[in-house]
């Protein structure tokens, strides 16, 4: 016999070694792209919560540190859907009322300027829970401080809910 003769190849205990790391490689992978797939879900919700809140705080303190004086008539202290309503001038120095409110068939913080509703200031798929007005004044200065939570109102397995705050001077009171 001739020991030359030998077959070369993967036997069928080799090959079953071979499949199952495989398929052990294959499900960390498909788990791993899982796994970063619901975290940039997450990232995403999170960021637009954020991103709403930004521009609606800036545009609320902005129009605040602008303004006259506070229309009281008009406005909603300590409630969970306060309404702020500024006495303030446009460019042309003409008075206007400018009015932030929180709808509750919407949830959303809307704007009117004498009376006529301008719509909302943040987006649709967010959602503001409660949009809170307190009012802080001294000998010298007046100050508005502002409560926000808001939530995404998608249908994503993800539900964040945060708190955002900010205070804003009236100018001409300090």
């Amino acid at each position: 016999m001739n020991k030359n003769n030998r077959q070369s190849g993967v036997s069928l205990v080799e090959a079953l070694i071979y499949i199952a790391l495989m398929v052990v490689l294959s499900i960390g992978i498909v788990q791993g792209i899982f796994s970063l797939t619901g975290s940039y879900k997450n990232v995403r919700v999170y960021r637009s919560i954020e991103s709403g809140a930004i521009s609606a705080m800036d545009r609320i303190t902005r129009d605040t540190r602008s303004a006259i004086s506070i229309n009281t008539s008009q406005t909603s202290y300590n409630v969970s859907q306060g309404s702020l309503s500024l006495n303030t001038v446009d460019t042309n120095g003409t008075s206007m009322i400018v009015r932030y409110y929180l709808a509750t068939t919407t949830s959303q913080i809307m704007v009117e300027e004498n009376g006529t509703l301008l719509g909302p200031i943040t987006p649709s798929n967010i959602s503001v829970d409660s949009l809170i007005f307190r009012s802080f004044a001294t000998t010298t200065s007046s100050a508005i401080k502002i409560e926000m939570i808001m939530s995404n109102s998608t249908t994503t397995p993800v539900d964040f809910s945060m708190n955002f705050y900010g205070t804003a001077i009236l100018r001409g009171t300090y």
